[in-house]
């Protein structure tokens, strides 16, 4: 349960942001008296009283109540801006040439006096939180590619490394001196107050002055409106009943949800530099020529308007969904504030490892505003960098038994649109990330980058999760939501995403599970493609959207946990939209209480190994593994409709030894049809056909192009 100064969110902090943020309107509840301070050596108030460098900071901090929380028992992490710095931030916000009302005078951003004294309570309650975190951050967490932590205002910041080797906040407050340890945290002392952007998505990309024709394009279509309008949504949430709670769930009993966008924004250099573009008739101009033809009869590749007969317009109707630009524009924005680490997240994700073949790189799609349409992020290790629609040939097919093949039949096609995740805007209802060419839904995207095996994560495709900072988060992170305590998952009201459908109320129950910490090295972790689920218990019955792909036939796989009592036996059904009249019965219930040693599941050889991981290959593998790498009974399994566990990822625990899920015998996929899919919405209920509370997980699905799955030329890869 949430602790009682989390049920002081209220919705004008923007409460669900997670939080820590236990953001008290304009003030901070008197501690409970059994935690406060009483033992030898310093809290972090201590050291900021006794240290005259940050008495300004001090003063913020008691005027917003937070000098007594970091005079208490508990966990916590400060950045610590010098009087100088705060000095500097005072007379910023004093003179902000933005602060002004309709005659152009400065509004001081509602300060009465230009010093410490004339900063408002909102003012020292945003500034306060916004350099607190409930859990300790240190500086090997902050090296190498930086990662983004959770602020007590429920806003993130993100770290890097700057070329001096300094650790940088927001890419401007430097670390000048870290990892100073306390009794309930850390204190790191930072050169600035960290800057943070309290404007909305269109304003931030207005205001930074690189993307002017971007911007103009946005407005000229109307998606200014969007990406400027709600920011929260309005209803009120549904519950679950409390009665199918188990022990290791937290239940956060009162948020509101945030609407977040991701934004992948081109700059006039670059439009300048690559394309020639140097006004918006100019995009336009590409936007004509790119689209023109998208959805014409037998040559047009974007399936979901050529099916529906539309007609791409050229015309001055902007704001019409069929218009090029807008098109254009549509295919730049994603739902969901998905924060870097997360954009393309590698968590459980194999490293380069030549025994498996395995390469370190993550790959994730998410639907963008184009109608049906998605986008790809690949995160390719050896360089470092992460890439949208990126293509190689024959990504998902191998001309090796064990391996992903030679270099000769993986052509790189397109190298793909970088993404420069270390120089992203942060405006407070998403992200913009700088791309260094125009995102255009084209046929080498919807019949090459994507004629692949598809394999997404759920969470992935429910974007409120990133939106409000549960994407990502670690056990770790919710322990200090909970009451310190420690959990695996967390539970959401039932009719919490737009994605998911629930149709027998408190029987049913969400819960999403967490990855563990990495800094923990896994030792709470699960078997999961990227650590975290999507699950729930109850005589559940419910309805998910599923991710939009490319007309063609495809193979629709759903991976499995075997062997727990407590799985259900599921019947699962497809359509084209929600409504139970719409929704169809695929095959016979499916019984997930199987063993991994069940003749139903055809596996021989590894499969029936009572061991969990096969950890050495060399030593303890049947002679029949060792020849043929368990092809023989991947080939049973399938005539059966089964899988085995993709080789590309393991429990976080293993990255040093151990064995990726494909050697876990009770972690499998099922084939759950094959049939055409075409470019439009299709919803996959879950129906459990047992009496009594049961549970149901879905970690990834797939999408598997029959040409890739049965291909008579090349084997389908392992990873």
């Amino acid at each position: 349960m949430y602790n009682s100064i989390l049920k002081k969110i209220t919705r004008a902090a923007g409460a669900l942001a997670l939080p820590v943020v236990a953001a008290l309107s304009s003030c901070v509840a008197e501690p409970d008296d059994s935690n406060l301070y009483t033992f030898t050596g310093q809290t972090i108030e201590d050291f900021l009283k006794v240290n005259d460098d940050f008495s300004n900071f001090n003063y913020i901090l008691t005027r917003s109540g937070y000098d007594r929380v970091l005079s208490t028992y508990g966990t916590y992490t400060c950045f610590a801006p010098t009087n100088e710095a705060v000095d500097r931030y005072v007379d910023s916000l004093w003179n902000d040439v933005e602060s002004v009302d309709e005659n152009n005078q400065l509004l001081h951003n509602g300060m009465t006096e230009p010093s410490l004294e004339g900063l408002t309570d909102s003012l020292c309650l945003d500034i306060a939180q916004y350099h607190l975190a409930n859990i300790v951050v240190n500086s090997v967490t902050m090296s190498g590619a930086g990662t983004t932590i959770l602020t007590m205002l429920g806003r993130s910041i993100t770290t890097s490394v700057a070329t001096n080797g300094s650790t940088v906040l927001n890419d401007e407050a430097a670390i000048t001196s870290a990892d100073n340890e306390m009794v309930n945290g850390m204190v790191h002392v930072i050169d600035k107050v960290i800057p943070r952007s309290n404007r909305l998505l269109g304003n931030e990309i207005n205001r930074n002055g690189d993307y002017e024709i971007f911007y103009q394009a946005l407005e000229l279509t109307g998606l200014l409106d969007l990406i400027n309008g709600a920011t929260e949504k309005p209803q009120e949430f549904t519950y679950p009943s409390t009665t199918l709670t188990p022990n290791e769930t937290a239940i956060f009993n009162s948020y509101t949800c945030k609407i977040g966008y991701t934004i992948f924004a081109v700059s006039d250099d670059v439009l300048h530099n690559v394309y020639g573009i140097d006004t918006l008739p100019d995009l336009i101009e590409y936007a004509n020529k790119v689209y023109a033809h998208a959805a014409d009869k037998g040559t047009g590749w974007y399936d979901y308007y050529r099916n529906n007969n539309a007609t791409i317009s050229t015309g001055a109707d902007y704001t019409d969904s069929l218009n090029a630009l807008n098109m254009l524009m549509r295919y730049h924005v994603i739902r969901g504030a998905y924060n870097r680490d997360v954009l393309a997240y590698n968590h459980n994700v194999v490293a380069a490892n030549s025994d498996y073949g395995t390469t370190g790189d993550a790959y994730d799609y998410y639907e963008t505003l184009l109608p049906k349409t998605l986008l790809k992020t690949w995160y390719v290790q050896s360089e470092g960098k992460t890439y949208i629609n990126r293509w190689v040939a024959n990504n998902s097919l191998t001309n090796q038994v064990q391996g992903r093949g030679t270099a000769d039949m993986h052509p790189l096609r397109m190298r793909g649109t970088n993404v420069e995740l270390t120089a992203a805007l942060e405006p407070i209802n998403g992200y913009v990330y700088p791309v260094d060419s125009i995102l255009v839904y084209g046929a080498a995207v919807a019949d090459g980058a994507l004629f692949e095996r598809i394999r997404v994560d759920y969470l992935t495709c429910l974007p409120e999760l990133a939106s409000n900072g549960y994407r990502g988060m670690n056990q770790t992170v919710l322990a200090s939501l909970n009451n310190g305590v420690g959990r695996a998952r967390f539970r959401v009201p039932v009719d919490y995403f737009d994605n998911v459908r629930v149709f027998n109320g408190n029987n049913t129950t969400i819960d999403i599970n967490c990855p563990a910490d990495p800094d923990a090295d896994g030792a709470n972790d699960y078997l999961l493609y990227k650590g975290d689920s999507f699950q729930g218990v109850g005589e559940f019955d419910l309805a998910i959207k599923l991710p939009p792909v490319p007309d063609g036939q495809y193979e629709l796989r759903l991976d499995i946990t075997l062997g727990g009592d407590y799985f259900g036996m599921m019947q699962f059904y497809l359509g084209n939209s929600s409504e139970l009249a719409d929704l169809s019965p695929v095959d016979i219930p499916l019984d997930f209480r199987m063993k991994p040693e069940d003749p139903r599941l055809g596996c021989t050889t590894l499969c029936g190994n009572n061991e969990r991981y096969l950890t050495d290959l060399s030593s303890t593998a049947t002679d029949e593994y060792k020849e043929d790498k368990g092809l023989a009974s991947d080939q049973a399994m399938k005539t059966r409709g089964w899988m085995r566990a993709a080789l590309d990822y393991w429990k976080q625990s293993y990255t040093g030894a151990g064995a990726p899920a494909r050697f876990a015998n009770y972690s499998v996929r099922r084939v759950i049809t094959k049939r055409q899919f075409n470019q439009e919405d299709v919803w996959m209920r879950i129906k459990t056909v047992l009496q009594g509370s049961s549970k149901y997980q879905i970690d990834y699905i797939e999408f598997c192009p029959v040409d890739i799955a049965d291909n008579q030329q090349y084997l389908e890869d392992m990873y």
